[in-house]
């Protein structure tokens, strides 16, 4: 466990204001082969030889194996915070082991992230990469995170490289755990959001004004399609920590985003020609068309027994992958008409043509009939126009807004994301 002292004392020395451009010139990571670490279980330091006083730490979980492969968390530490990059209780608790997240830790031994940030940035790429050589990882499924300072390299990362999901960007999740992450919010590739800040720290370094800016980019950009699936957690109580309850609410994200936006399938265990078009498919998301066309080479006769074990592994990971939507959209339709209303549409399209569509559809317009739905809908869309207006000094909503604001959550379910957001906020009072 990091020593809590440690990290309030560390990240309370970075007091200027950062702000970032993605206009510095990307430089690509070093070519990579795998290393003497290939494989390698646990807790390891790797010193990076390119890079003089910058080191990383990686955490495999033990849900990882070459038949289960795994996707990326990377955290970014703050400022003289590098003594704590060898801990990851918070992330194997929440998200390396419940989602097979192999953890990344940078450590910036100069401990400023304004010094240089475009090499700590490429430090960070290399890392990625490394250990994407060392172990089986799919690209596209992780999480990227920040603390304090840290969310200026984190910036710079999103500002040059989220364009598009792979391997220059193998995130579907961003956390911001009371980070000066000064960039508009909505670049990049959508993702699903935590973003955390303390009613202690609120006025340390901008962080609440921070926080709030990167929620009203979010939530307006949900008027235009944007993703909704984004948590606001004002912590009372909280000073410049990352607590277990921080990350615990972010973890609640990743299982929705993973569906919407992660591919599944390690392609290079499927190298067949027969395979490829399936593959592709899958990891595309089209998944009605992977499995339409994965029966058709399972049908083909004589086919040989190596390509059909494939086959039948890849089928497996299809079916587990519908069940999956299904599961978590009758989860939804019954709890939270917004992300229903939103992931709905996602997973809908993802089935077409095979017979999960017509269970999803079933389901989503029961949904849709209930008393309420509609409603929340409509109320999200005022609340996204408000939220703005909610907190114009400290982490408190202003009086005079909070009989609106009671009047809002009238209209989602206490369970629903929306409205334990809502009820956290009047509990701030």
């Amino acid at each position: 466990m990091v020593p809590p002292v440690l990290i309030i004392f560390a990240a309370l020395l970075l007091l200027v204001p950062l702000t970032v451009s993605g206009a510095t010139t990307a430089i690509a990571p070093a070519v990579v082969a795998p290393s003497a670490n290939q494989g390698k279980a646990g807790t390891y330091l790797v010193e990076m030889t390119r890079h003089a006083g910058i080191n990383y730490y990686v955490r495999v979980p033990p849900t990882y194996s070459a038949a289960e492969p795994a996707g990326i968390h990377l955290h970014f530490h703050g400022q003289s915070s590098q003594g704590t990059a060898p801990y990851f209780d918070h992330w194997t608790k929440h998200f390396l082991s419940p989602y097979n997240l192999i953890g990344i830790n940078m450590q910036y031994m100069d401990g400023d992230n304004g010094k240089d940030t475009q090499g700590k940035l490429t430090a960070a790429r290399e890392a990625i990469a490394q250990v994407m050589a060392d172990y089986k990882v799919i690209p596209g499924r992780g999480v990227i995170c920040s603390f304090s300072g840290g969310g200026l390299v984190h910036a710079l990362f999103t500002a040059q490289h989220a364009q598009e999901r792979g391997a220059d960007w193998p995130f579907c999740q961003v956390a911001l755990y009371s980070s000066n992450y000064r960039l508009d919010a909505t670049t990049g590739v959508p993702m699903g959001w935590y973003i955390g800040v303390g009613g202690k720290e609120w006025s340390l370094a901008n962080l609440g004004q921070d926080a709030k800016g990167r929620t009203t980019e979010l939530l307006l950009a949900t008027a235009k399609g944007g993703n909704p699936d984004l948590y606001f957690n004002v912590i009372k109580e909280k000073d410049h920590i990352i607590l277990d309850v921080d990350v615990q609410e972010a973890a609640t994200i990743f299982p929705r985003v993973d569906l919407a936006y992660a591919p599944f399938l390690y392609a290079p265990d499927f190298p067949d020609k027969e395979l490829r078009h399936v593959v592709d498919a899958a990891n595309a998301l089209q998944i009605g068309i992977a499995k339409n066309a994965l029966a058709k080479v399972l049908a083909k006769a004589g086919i040989p027994e190596a390509l059909k074990k494939k086959a039948q592994d890849i089928e497996a990971r299809i079916d587990a992958r519908i069940a999956r939507l299904i599961a978590l959209t009758t989860e939804l339709a019954a709890n939270d008409p917004v992300l229903a209303s939103f992931y709905g549409q996602l997973y809908l399209a993802q089935c077409k043509g095979i017979p999960a569509e017509k269970e999803l559809r079933t389901i989503l317009a029961a949904a849709a009939k209930q008393k309420g739905f509609s409603a929340a809908l409509t109320a999200h869309a005022q609340f996204a126009k408000a939220f703005s207006e909610l907190f114009p000094g400290d982490y408190r909503v202003a009086q005079a807004k909070e009989k609106d604001l009671e009047a809002l959550a009238t209209y989602f379910p206490p369970g629903s994301q929306i409205g334990r957001m809502i009820a956290n906020f009047l509990s701030l009072r």
